[in-house]
């Protein structure tokens, strides 16, 4: 994924109307652009964290 594809794909999601989905599809976009130039392995580590999001876990 390039940047502009990755600026192209978030501009669409701001239009989506659905808030929380945009969230979560703009989240696959940063990591998709992350591992296009070489940081898999930050991506690897940032999923288990954002199943975390909403968690009433992560606040107790």
């Amino acid at each position: 994924m390039s940047r502009e594809e990755a600026l192209a794909r978030l501009k669409e999601l701001q239009t989506l109307g659905d808030i929380e989905m945009a969230h979560a599809y703009a989240d696959d976009v940063i990591c998709d652009l992350l591992k296009a130039i070489g940081y898999e392995d930050v991506v690897i580590e940032y999923d288990p964290a954002s199943s975390l999001y909403g968690s009433p876990f992560l606040f107790a």
